[in-house]
């Protein structure tokens, strides 16, 4: 029988003789001779005064003695059993002429795998600790399940998570408005005024003087039917102011509401919004309107971001009202960013 390293003695100063294998491997010499000094004619191999912490686990697979002493392995009789030994474990085991020398006193340390601690070396079977991990196993199917359901609900959800990143990057890196090159100058009128007759006073009242003080370069405005072009069919007028004008500025009330001549022209100054694509209209509510009491079409404008005031009767907020319709007026038309969606 093979003489066997002696796992026992290993921090004491004498010569150590401990284990034997079956053959040599040229790769592992070359490794091993970096630490140790290795006699291949008596299959000896020295590890003298290497500072080694452990056991080399490259040896030649033909050794016959292996001397350790002078290293820093000062527990090798109480090693930690896991999974970076198992190899030991594996040559001890490969051959009946392998024997470990007081094998009942060379146990597993404490921090060794779980209920392997302190007891004996050869109690330690890597097939059944260190075996393939059974939970990751487990979760590979889970995984792949997973990353299906994943794809599916990225399939068919793509468009909404699609509108949902277009939004983030709305928020993160802004957008470019598109502004209309032309100025008032570039247009028939100034300023389309379209009101229902009946509201006349509020605009004799208030606004028309407004305007004549701070926007004096705009005198070339369209104050209700009374300046639509003569001679043109009243509709065909109506659509040439809305056309030809800077600004078109729409005055709402509850009679305006009623009559169906100011819906149709109000029709007109939308549909002309549409098709010029071109945010150049106007709404004032003059008096305090409910939601319920308004329109579809009115709604429906307004739920597409269209600019619109409120008429206040409090002198404190008329001075608001006031400079947010000027700068209003005076702003550049907008076009169109039909990539912008809805608020």
């Amino acid at each position: 029988m093979a003489t066997v390293y002696d796992f026992q003695t290993v921090s004491s100063s004498q010569h150590q003789r401990g284990m034997q294998l079956l053959e040599a491997n040229l790769e592992t010499l070359v490794n091993l001779e970096k630490l140790c000094t290795i006699d291949l004619v008596i299959k000896k191999v020295y590890c003298i005064h290497r500072n080694l912490t452990e056991v080399p686990d490259d040896l030649p697979m033909d050794v016959e003695f292996l001397d350790l002493q002078s290293n820093h392995i000062h527990t090798l009789n109480q090693l930690d059993c896991n999974c970076k030994i198992a190899w030991l474990l594996d040559w001890l085991q490969s051959s009946s002429h392998l024997k470990l020398v007081a094998e009942s006193k060379t146990i597993c340390s404490m921090a060794s795998l779980e209920k392997l601690g302190g007891k004996p070396l050869l109690t330690f079977d890597p097939k059944h600790f260190c075996g393939p991990d059974i939970g990751l196993l487990c979760s590979l199917p889970l995984a792949i399940v997973g990353v299906f359901a994943m794809m599916f609900a990225i399939h068919r959800y793509r468009w909404l998570l699609s509108y949902k990143l277009f939004l983030l990057k709305l928020a993160v890196v802004g957008y470019q408005e598109v502004v209309d090159a032309r100025n008032h100058g570039d247009f028939e009128y100034d300023l389309n005024i379209m009101f229902l007759e009946d509201d006349e006073h509020w605009v004799q009242e208030h606004l028309r003087p407004v305007l004549e003080e701070r926007l004096p370069n705009f005198n070339r405005i369209v104050f209700g039917d009374e300046d639509l072009v003569i001679g043109m069919h009243y509709f065909d007028a109506v659509f040439h102011a809305v056309e030809k004008s800077f600004k078109t500025v729409l005055l709402f009330s509850r009679a305006a509401f009623q009559d169906n001549w100011f819906m149709i022209k109000f029709r007109v100054a939308f549909e002309q919004v549409n098709d010029a694509r071109m945010e150049n209209v106007v709404v004032i509510f003059i008096e305090d309107i409910p939601d319920a009491e308004l329109p579809y079409l009115v709604r429906l404008y307004l739920s597409e971001r269209r600019t619109y005031l409120w008429w206040v009767e409090d002198d404190r907020h008329q001075e608001y009202f006031w400079n947010e319709l000027i700068l209003t007026l005076q702003s550049d038309n907008m076009r169109w960013n039909n990539m912008i969606p809805l608020e």
